[in-house]
């Protein structure tokens, strides 16, 4: 499934010809190719058409499709996706490292309870608390917002890079004629929570998928190792 997953981003002919990896929850985004909720969409249909023959090729199949599908709910969880920006592999917020253990912060009680949020809804999710953060991000000591990074258009084009610049991860730079220091810490704090949204619905993609194999599946609450797999 992670290599299929890697396999949806350098699929450069699909990528720039048919499915963009694009998707604003707000907006029918003005472009030639489709955005990633029809992708998803197609997927999950694809999927849901192989379940009652689940044999062991079909159980491949359904892993590969599912791997497809995650690589879009994890680009929901970057800001240049979601408001979106065209964007190039030097954007600062893609090429900005974390370092460290992720935590997921999902108990195995929250992905039995919502268990049945398929695909669709997943990516939908996503989109809309990635540009719910961006919208809350405030750095008051600088007076810079989350916008000031990324700038949604008020129409269905596509959104651009704001005032500070394609700057995310740069500690000190001129924002309006006036030098500004930002430490890593807060661009770390920022990327954390994103990529734990990407985490959790990561989880609850693969959760969903397993369960249209298995409709008895659950996962006990007191079942530490794999509270531990989840982290």
């Amino acid at each position: 499934m992670v290599k299929v997953n890697l396999s949806e981003d350098v699929n450069f002919v699909r990528k720039s010809a048919v499915y963009s990896h694009f998707y604003n929850p707000t907006k029918s985004l003005r472009m030639r190719r489709y955005d990633s909720m029809v992708r998803v969409d197609r997927i999950q249909d694809d999927v849901l058409a192989r379940v009652p023959q689940v044999a062991i090729s079909r159980r491949q199949e359904i892993l590969d499709l599912l791997g497809y599908a995650i690589h879009h709910l994890q680009d929901m969880a970057v800001p240049v996706h979601v408001v979106p920006v065209m964007h190039s592999v030097f954007d600062g917020f893609e090429k900005f490292e974390l370092g460290g253990e992720l935590e997921s912060k999902i108990s195995c009680k929250e992905l039995i309870d919502h268990g049945n949020t398929d695909l669709q809804k997943l990516l939908f999710e996503t989109a809309s608390q990635t540009l719910e953060t961006v919208k809350s991000w405030n750095l008051n000591s600088q007076k810079i917002q989350g916008k000031d990074f990324w700038i949604s258009s008020d129409d269905n084009q596509f959104g651009q890079y704001g005032p500070v610049g394609n700057n995310f991860g740069k500690t000190d730079f001129d924002f309006q004629g006036t030098a500004v220091h930002i430490d890593l810490e807060t661009y770390r704090q920022f990327k954390r929570e994103l990529a734990q949204l990407a985490l959790k619905n990561t989880m609850r993609g693969v959760y969903w998928g397993l369960l249209l194999e298995n409709p008895e599946l659950f996962l006990p609450q007191t079942d530490f190792g794999l509270q531990k797999f989840l982290r």
